[in-house]
């Protein structure tokens, strides 16, 4: 499989600092130009600061910051080459069925829990007069949640956590 981050990229798509950078520029050459800095000029100027701080923090990786700030400096909503929009009809097929048949398994696997619970009795029973099932259920979403997010880009765990 080729590499999409190949030499024809801009650098801005594939390191942060750059696109931050080319975010910041944008405001401070309006500055030194002389011309008015506008209220979305100066959102941009904070949206830059706040993907910095963000990013300097942990709490988004690079690749993510990259694209926000990819998102916020171009006009062109096909201007990053990594998007499924910029991407072939063959590539954008195999991501809808991707992304349909995740769907179809994540609503395969509720539908026969349900259907477990509605046709035998006793858990029926069981659920019904347990005022903690809710409780337990719900703590084990946020166990499942919290695993994803360890396991977010390894195949096929993150697909098995999803559904």
């Amino acid at each position: 499989m080729q590499n999409p981050l190949n030499a024809h990229t801009p650098d801005h798509y594939r390191r942060p600092t750059v696109a931050l950078n080319k975010l910041k520029d944008t405001v401070s050459q309006k500055k030194l130009d002389g011309k008015k800095v506008t209220v979305g000029d100066k959102i941009q100027a904070r949206v830059a600061n706040g993907l910095e701080a963000a990013r300097s923090h942990g709490v988004l990786p690079d690749r993510a910051v990259a694209d926000i700030a990819n998102m916020a400096n171009s006009s062109d909503a096909a201007s990053n080459p990594f998007a499924v929009s910029a991407a072939g009809i063959e590539i954008r097929m195999q991501f809808r069925r991707k992304l349909l048949s995740l769907l179809l398994l994540n609503l395969t696997c509720v539908l026969m829990i349900i259907s477990f619970i509605q046709v035998t009795p006793v858990v029926r029973e069981y659920i019904t007069t347990n005022r903690y099932f809710g409780f337990f259920s719900f703590t084990g979403f946020l166990i499942c949640l919290l695993v994803l997010n360890l396991v977010h880009d390894k195949a096929p765990w993150n697909y098995l956590m999803l559904v």
